[in-house]
């Protein structure tokens, strides 16, 4: 059976790889984030001189920057869904279990060592009790044989 020590000692190294790969995770994420943004602002700056040169001819300078403008908010918004979706590895959900599973071995240690050091409090207490007791007796006692030499 493994001590107190030994299992804090699990818990906190299987947490910290977990919020490593967390870490790692976002980090990636972040980064992919920017380059896809600064890809997409000029690949749109592009894309949009030669759609509005192609939409002014027909519907005009105004209707035209409005299409444009109607098509940036669609696209953001799908673009915002995908970036905010809750998106779980496998990798990340092994590590959260293990982490949970160590923590319940962690609290489990610390009950038993609770319960352990109750008991010992009960002894004491008993022991405090018995040796008060024995006191009071040889007090009694004590008290008792010098009524008995007095008399004598």
């Amino acid at each position: 059976m493994s001590t107190l020590g030994t299992t804090t000692k699990l818990y906190l190294r299987v947490a910290y790889l977990r919020r490593r790969v967390l870490l790692r995770e976002a980090l990636l994420r972040s980064a992919l984030a920017v380059v896809a943004g600064i890809l997409l602002v000029v690949g749109l700056g592009l894309l949009d001189y030669a759609v509005f040169l192609a939409l002014r001819e027909r519907l005009g300078d105004v209707s035209a920057a409005l299409a444009i403008g109607a098509a940036h908010i669609l696209a953001a918004v799908l673009l915002a869904i995908l970036a905010f979706r809750d998106h779980v590895s496998p990798e990340s959900a092994a590590l959260a279990e293990a982490e949970a599973a160590a923590l319940d071995a962690v609290a489990a240690e610390a009950e038993g060592l609770m319960q352990g050091l109750a008991k010992v409090e009960r002894a004491v207490e008993r022991l405090g009790g018995n040796l008060s007791t024995g006191f009071a007796a040889v007090s009694a006692l004590t008290g008792l044989l010098g009524r008995s030499r007095e008399k004598s």
